[in-house]
């Protein structure tokens, strides 16, 4: 019985390294990290951020989270965490969209604002740079302003794309 020559080892090795580099950078493209009710601030690092809290029951906030869903988050979910943190504990029908009640995660907290002026206005939201620093904010903000959230995730995305950040 014939052995392989060391051409087909070689040929062999070729198709495991293209395959498995193939699924290794596939793997790494579109694939934002997970966030779940339990994520802390250090799960947010690396990306930009949009930060969503609202109501299940809130009609403006069921027009925010379906305009964030479809204007942002399907064309950004690899590129930036997204996360809608519903306080009433409820879950939007927008299923795919990542949410939950998160407790690590308060308003005026990650938005740096004085504690004393609590927010109560939702839908409220926070986008924050790739060190989870506030970049802009909006307490009680109404769906008009789904724009000046769109466009200021992008230009965060830009940017960071400029400086080549891509950790991935």
């Amino acid at each position: 019985m014939k052995t392989p020559d060391k051409r087909f080892w070689i040929f062999a090795l070729v198709i495991v390294l293209v395959v498995g580099g193939f699924f290794l950078f596939t793997s790494q493209q579109d694939h934002a990290p997970r966030l779940l009710e339990t994520s802390t601030i250090d799960d947010f690092r690396g990306r930009p951020s949009l930060v969503v809290f609202a109501e299940t029951n809130c009609p403006d906030c069921q027009m925010v989270v379906s305009d964030v869903e479809e204007q942002i988050w399907k064309s950004n979910k690899s590129d930036a965490n997204i996360w809608i943190n519903t306080l009433d504990q409820q879950k939007f029908e927008q299923q795919k969209l990542p949410q939950g009640f998160n407790p690590n995660l308060s308003f005026e907290e990650i938005c740096n604002c004085d504690p004393a002026e609590e927010c109560e206005g939702l839908p409220s939201w926070v986008i924050l740079d790739e060190n989870f620093q506030p970049v802009t904010f909006s307490c009680g903000g109404d769906a008009e302003k789904l724009g000046e959230m769109k466009r200021e995730l992008e230009r965060l995305l830009e940017e960071q794309d400029q400086r080549g950040l891509w950790k991935f």
